[in-house]
């Protein structure tokens, strides 16, 4: 089992990082590649990670987990802060804190290379062998699509969503990068968005994204779209319906 860091700058600039997971002992890891920081200020580096410990509470059950853990980088590179965002268990949340307060960075500079406080949130995973997979879990509401002012299906058939048909349901979620994207973010993670769910259940056209944090529109589209859902029905038939959808994320939560 081994845990891996992920940081995402969140004051100056925004970061993502590379992750790597093998089993063995809880370590963090140095992110393998970055993305080039922006507003002219170069994101704090890594020099020192020590062990993160796999929590003897997590043992018996065999769990995979994770915490994502805001912190604020001083200009000597020493993390200050520390807080959880967000755990997909309890039990990691202790170690994952312990392990990052000891970690060390070179801080970030300005463009003139003067150090700068950064805040920043690291991903802390944990992993150990036979475990339990961690999976996604979102909330989500259907509303009818704003500037709606009929309800008759269009010419080629698609009805906007309202309270006289039976709305399309999501039934297999296929996370495609919204789940990692949400977790490191402080605050909501909600979005919504318009799509077309076809009698088939496919989802299309999606448009009008806004999410509460930033950074997650792209990857909740791809998300959605690679979605399966039940079909919404009117007197009992599949049809397209075209609604709008707020998706909120809760968590990553280990399987059981």
């Amino acid at each position: 089992m081994r845990g891996s860091i992920l940081i995402a700058l969140s004051l100056f600039m925004s970061l993502g990082l590379g992750m790597a997971q093998q089993p063995v002992a809880p370590v963090a890891e140095s992110p393998a590649a970055t993305q080039p920081a922006g507003d002219g200020v170069n994101p704090p580096v890594p020099l020192t990670q020590v062990d993160a410990v796999y929590p003897s509470g997590a043992a018996s059950s065999r769990l995979n987990g994770r915490c994502a853990v805001s912190a604020v980088i001083d200009t000597n590179g020493i993390p200050r802060e520390l807080k959880i965002i967000r755990c997909a268990d309890p039990v990691f949340e202790k170690n994952s804190l312990d392990a990052v307060a000891k970690y060390r960075f070179k801080p970030a500079t300005n463009e003139a290379g003067t150090p700068v406080v950064a805040a920043i949130a690291i991903e802390i995973n944990f992993r150990t062998s036979g475990g339990h997979d961690s999976k996604i879990r979102i909330t989500y509401s259907r509303y009818t699509p704003p500037g709606v002012t009929s309800f008759e299906p269009t010419p080629d058939g698609v009805y906007p969503y309202s309270k006289n048909i039976t709305p399309p349901t999501l039934v297999a979620f296929s996370d495609e990068g919204y789940g990692d994207a949400a977790f490191t973010r402080v605050g909501a993670s909600g979005c919504d968005l318009v799509l077309t769910i076809d009698r088939k259940g496919k989802a299309s056209n999606p448009e009008s994204v806004h999410c509460e944090t930033s950074g997650l529109g792209i990857a909740i589209i791809h998300s959605l779209t690679d979605s399966k859902f039940e079909p919404g029905k009117v007197d009992g038939k599949p049809v397209a319906v075209r609604m709008a959808i707020h998706i909120e994320f809760v968590g990553f939560f280990p399987e059981h």
